[in-house]
């Protein structure tokens, strides 16, 4: 209950809902945790429909990049465009140095309410020594440092700025301790991606993260929206060439925003509740089940695999037919790679942002969001590169397809809808993903980590790079840098390459690192057949396995258990109470357990690979087979997840194969054809005389032939005669 009492929390739902924000279908603050008193985040008051909006925040009470250019201290931001318009950061340091303004006005300030009740915590790289130096990640470790460092130039810009206007910033209020405030509550609450700019929208910043959440954001606009304004309702497909088709029919009408049911927007208004067309309209169209239903429905993946897995168990008997078989497992003999979609552990993660190249791209992108936004042109309003840099630009695309959006209409309203594909049901915790991150960007970005539960985390470890192409290759950890390469920052990017596994995935990136560098350990008769992205010799790949699973046993002992095993780690974790060291074990704990699942899954793709070049299994029965010994006490639901896993790279390695096969074949009847030739070649035709040498002594044994059979005729006749 505590903070259900909270004055302060009281103070901002209040002001949110006087100043217009929809949240009746929200419990907000709700608490979460063993003892409901954990963490904070919100819950859902009522059922939440798919497709439905649940929270609508109005355009007044948003702080945006374009509020903060058109404010009384707009005029500062034209005055040092290196910062705010040329820097790689300009959204950041514009809404930071904004907040700081609006911070140091305390009640006066129209969002003190915001900002008294919202505790941002503190950025990481803030966090006390003893907290990074548990960290068992050593690049985690460096991220942080250099985060921090970038943080204290920025601080060193921006106090350099605000001290040249004192009448706008009091400097003993606004201080390093108030940038570090304004920053980690820019970092952890503020919205950017996939809309026109970058925003702080009070209440809609009170999800918690999940990286399974289907929850969306979007502007919805009162007016337009009952308009139907194309622009407004479409996003623009850039993919579309305009020439041929005309400007009309580059609109993207499948994720159109009248599918939304945004209803509760109008509750107040009789005009459009009297208006059944209108109110259709409001209320969005009504989801097919084909378009509720997930793509990604691992549940039902899951359990065609079990049926497979009962198939290739049961239907071993040789002297059966296939037909009969099917009888009885309608899926018998399919492929992994048919049986249907998942995306658990098998997507990648996005942790490397698109960042621009110098101060002149950011610029001039710059300019162009401020045309876009300001001017709200068509296509035939830019020149052709401008066009050209939008087009090949995402966040550009992302603005354009907003330019309907003015920051002072306030008939915008920020909303967040349900794409859950289900109903978000009364007292669930809403969540919201805050992208497809690891735990070491949440870690260093957001300051907390999540368990098994995020499938886009992975083990990080670099390899040196540049090794001598002539050379072989004897120990796998002489691919690990060594202390030296790993303190040298400014090139270790040059030397070195980030390595990402995950638990239940082949690493497409450390396997193609390895073919690289490995392909002078391998002499077989097949080595013209090697390729680097792709699968093709077996008895490549089983070296190619080897060395990753030596190579990653070599960094563990480096590493990851230097200190501390993940029995240690997991104790820890329980005994600890203060919340920040819980992250950093947990953060430890899954680098752990993601090693050791793995190995493992390393040791069962070995083995497979060895069943098809050892026994010729079929690649079906082969991977639907449980190692032994390996794969003993685990559950069908753990094969599931390896074998999905790998059923890309079997897919590709069947394709090779079949493919180098053919290309023998292709090859032995060339040469057939050309020793053929040869042959012909070395025995010449006969000559016209001994043609005709033949041809008497063929005319002789003719002759002679015909003498015989009428010699034996006329003998024939004397008998009769002699009969009669």
């Amino acid at each position: 209950m505590r903070y259900q009492n909270d004055p302060k929390l009281k103070s901002y739902i209040e002001w949110a809902q006087k100043n217009g924000v929809i949240m009746d279908k929200l419990h907000f603050p709700a608490a979460f945790g063993p003892d409901h008193s954990y963490f904070m985040g919100s819950a859902a008051k009522t059922d939440i429909e798919y497709n439905e909006a649940f929270v609508y925040v109005p355009n007044r009470c948003l702080i945006t990049v374009e509020r903060a250019l058109s404010s009384e201290i707009g005029f500062m931001f034209d005055n040092h465009d290196n910062l705010y318009k040329s820097n790689p950061d300009r959204d950041f340091l514009t809404i930071l140095t904004f907040l700081m303004f609006e911070f140091q006005k305390g009640e006066e300030s129209f969002w003190h309410p915001y900002f008294q009740a919202v505790d941002p915590g503190q950025l990481t790289c803030y966090w006390e020594e003893n907290y990074i130096n548990a960290l068992s990640d050593n690049e985690l470790k460096e991220q942080i440092s250099a985060y921090k460092e970038s943080m204290e130039e920025e601080w060193d810009q921006v106090h350099k700025v605000m001290r040249v206007y004192p009448d706008y910033f009091n400097p003993e209020i606004c201080n390093y301790e108030m940038f570090k405030k304004a920053a980690c509550f820019i970092a952890t609450r503020c919205f950017g991606w996939g809309l026109p700019t970058t925003i702080l929208a009070p209440i809609a910043d009170s999800f918690n993260h999940s990286s399974k959440s289907g929850n969306m954001i979007d502007f919805v606009n009162k007016r337009l929206h009952v308009m139907q304004n194309k622009i407004y309702g479409y996003q623009f497909n850039f993919d579309v060439d305009s020439s041929s088709t005309g400007i009309d029919d580059q609109y993207d009408k499948s994720t159109s925003k009248f599918k939304y049911n945004i209803k509760r927007l109008f509750k107040e208004d009789q005009d459009i509740s009297s208006d059944s067309n209108k109110l259709k309209l409001i209320e969005g169209d009504q989801p097919t089940q084909e378009e509720i239903k997930d793509r990604y429905d691992e549940q039902e993946v899951f359990e065609r695999f079990k049926s497979l897995l009962k198939s290739e168990i049961n239907n071993n008997d040789e002297d059966e037919t296939e037909e009969h078989k099917k009888e009885k497992f309608p899926d018998h003999g399919m492929e992994l790679w048919g049986i249907g979609y998942v995306s658990s552990d098998y997507e990648q993660d996005d942790d490397q942002d698109d960042e621009e190249e110098d101060a002149e791209e950011a610029a001039m992108n710059e300019e162009l969001k401020r045309k876009i936004l300001h001017d709200q042109g068509s296509p035939e309003d830019f020149g052709m590169d401008e066009f050209e840099t939008i087009s090949s630009n995402t966040r550009l695309r992302e603005i354009y397809s907003y330019r309907w959006w003015q920051d002072n209409d306030s008939d915008n309203y920020f909303v967040m809808i349900n794409k859950n594909h289900r109903t978000i049901k009364a007292g669930e915790q809403i969540y919201y993903n805050y992208g497809r991150r690891t735990n070491a960007y949440l870690l260093e970005n957001y300051g907390f980590v999540l368990d098994e539960n995020n499938q886009y985390n992975s083990l990080e470890f670099r390899v040196i790079i540049g090794t001598n192409p002539k050379e072989q290759i004897n120990l796998a950890q002489d691919l690990l840098p060594d202390q030296k390469i790993l303190e040298d920052r400014e090139n270790i990017d040059t030397t070195t390459e980030v390595m990402k596994v995950k638990s239940y995935r082949v690493s497409e990136g450390f396997f193609a690192y390895l073919r690289s560098v490995l392909q002078n350990n391998y002499n077989g008769a097949d080595s013209q057949f090697l390729m680097v992205s792709s699968p093709r010799v077996i008895d490549y790949e089983l070296i190619i396995i080897d060395f990753a699973i030596d190579l990653l046993e070599s960094f563990g002992k480096r590493e990851l258990f230097k200190y501390h095993s993940l029995e240690q780690e997991i104790k820890m974790f329980e005994q600890e109470q203060d919340y920040k060291m819980r992250f950093i074990h947990q953060h430890n704990i899954q680098r752990m357990k993601i090693y050791h699942n793995h190995i493992k899954f390393l040791r069962v793709l070995k083995a497979i690979i060895e069943s098809l070049q050892v026994d010729q299994d079929t690649f079906t029965r082969a991977c639907l087979r449980r190692i032994e010994g390996i794969e003993d006490g685990d559950s069908d639901y753990e094969l599931f997840k390896r074998r999905m896993g790998m059923r890309n790279y079997f897919k590709e390695l069947k394709m090779n194969i079949q493919r180098i096969k053919r290309s023998k074949t292709e090859k032995q009847k060339t040469k057939d054809v050309k020793e053929e030739k040869k042959k012909k070649a070395k025995d010449p035709k006969p000559s016209t005389a001994a043609a005709n040498g033949d041809q008497s002594k063929q005319d002789c044994e003719n002759q002679s032939v015909m003498k015989t059979t009428s010699s034996s005729m006329r003998s024939k006749s004397q008998v009769k005669k002699k009969k009669k």
